[in-house]
């Protein structure tokens, strides 16, 4: 899976880099940069992109490591977005 991490910093941190984020550049998305998480940033989103199929198991995973600090979505098959709790789209 690739990890997406939209930060204050007005850019986004992701854990590798290949074609599944060129529709990035298409949207008009912040550039992205190929960064390790740590507390020193802040972090207001993140989206998990996978294969549709592993979707279900992508979503527990998550759900289990945020449990009620956040929201969990999916818009786009295969891409799991954490929101802070009572944000929405």
């Amino acid at each position: 899976w690739m990890l997406l991490a939209y930060t204050d910093t007005d850019e986004i941190w992701s854990n590798r880099a290949d074609h599944d984020h060129l529709w990035l550049e298409a949207l008009g998305e912040p550039p992205l940069m190929i960064k390790n998480l740590d507390d020193s940033i802040g972090v207001h989103k993140l989206i998990f992109l996978g294969r549709p199929e592993d979707e279900q198991d992508l979503r527990r995973s998550v759900e289990s490591e945020v449990g009620e600090e956040a929201s969990i979505t999916v818009a786009i098959a295969g891409m799991v977005e954490v929101l802070p709790k009572g944000t929405s789209k």
